[in-house]
């Protein structure tokens, strides 16, 4: 009797042991199954989420199987050098771009026109570090995204190889940590290795597929580029590297505050002051940026901005803004829909 309940109770702990061995297995069996569903389809989703929540001030790179980054466009900062918001975050990944604000996707698909201030190790209003600005590059690069200029994008001429994605570079106001400069012994124009076009020209001999395109929107408030006695030496150069000059207006006024009467000044004086520093090249200045993104309302207003020429050479094509979303390309719905006005991000 004894050996007969013996053999039942080894007999039912050998079938729990054998059931909880089936569970286990069949346990691994499942999460296999869905580790390979997320390895083959489901890194988009893993992207998102990184993407959204592991932000970091400066540049990041998420963790797992796949490779994606973020980066920091500026830092933003009161008068008195205390950080004012976190700054806005561009997502990059292989597939498509993305384009976050905080934690709260703003758009996808379409052409990131970024926007900088100043690049310097100072807490301006709008900086980014030298470092920073270096990194952001590689990033940028290494997302296979490779800048554009703005007229080879309104023309679709974006000379770009199968896989590569298009991007274009901004930078307001003319500050001299954008572009400084000065001469040589041989009187050749020394770019200063800390500033923007500095820092890009040695991306550009690292990378040469990463091309010197960009737009520097000027305005006359102050020195353009900050050295006077070079200031025409330095915009031809820059337009000699490819890169393109912007109108930004003569005052950095607010154009929906400003009346119309002095609209003349704000818009035609700058010209006539480009028009001698640039000679005849000022007839390629086809674009104006808001100054605060400030993008008026009045209908005459834009009827004068709109049928603006400057001796019947000149007329903006598109115009700046700073409505944080990735632009559409040209010719398609969304893009007419945006009737000249062009989003940045910043």
């Amino acid at each position: 009797m004894k050996y007969k309940l013996r053999l039942l109770y080894i007999t039912v702990v050998k079938n729990r042991i054998v059931k909880i061995l089936k569970g286990f297995l069949s346990l691994v069996i499942l999460l296999s199954l869905v580790g390979l569903a997320l390895l083959i389809g489901g890194q988009s989703v893993f992207k998102r989420y990184f993407a959204i929540s592991n932000f970091n001030p400066q540049l990041s790179t998420f963790p797992g199987f796949f490779s994606s980054k973020s980066l920091t466009l500026s830092e933003q900062y009161n008068q008195n050098g205390t950080h004012r918001r976190d700054s806005t975050v561009v997502f990059l990944d292989n597939s498509a771009t993305q384009y976050f604000q905080g934690r709260e996707k703003v758009s996808q698909g379409g052409v990131p026109i970024l926007l900088y201030h100043h690049v310097c190790n100072k807490h301006q209003k709008v900086t980014v570090s030298p470092a920073q600005f270096e990194r952001q590059l590689e990033a940028l690069y290494e997302a296979n995204f490779r800048p554009i200029g703005l007229q080879e994008f309104l023309t679709f001429d974006l000379g770009l190889k199968p896989g590569q994605k298009p991007f274009i570079l901004t930078f307001d106001d003319g500050w001299q940590n954008q572009f400084e400069a000065k001469h040589k012994d041989n009187m050749e124009l020394m770019v200063s290795d800390s500033c923007a076009v500095g820092i890009m020209a040695e991306f550009n001999k690292k990378y040469p597929d990463f091309k010197m395109r960009g737009v520097f929107y000027l305005s006359l408030d102050k020195i353009p580029f900050g050295q006077k006695n070079i200031v025409a030496e330095k915009i031809n150069y820059l337009m000699d590297l490819g890169f393109e000059i912007g109108h930004h207006t003569t005052g950095h006024d607010n154009l929906e505050m400003l009346p119309l009467k002095k609209f003349d000044r704000a818009i035609h004086h700058f010209m006539k002051e480009m028009e001698k520093e640039m000679g005849f090249r000022s007839f390629r200045v086809t674009s104006l940026a808001f100054p605060y993104g400030s993008i008026p309302s009045d209908q005459e207003k834009w009827e004068y901005l709109r049928n603006y020429s400057y001796d019947n050479l000149h007329n903006f094509v598109v115009f700046m803004s700073c409505q944080n979303k990735l632009c559409p390309l040209p010719g398609t719905e969304a893009f007419e829909a945006l009737e000249g006005i062009l989003p940045r991000i910043t």
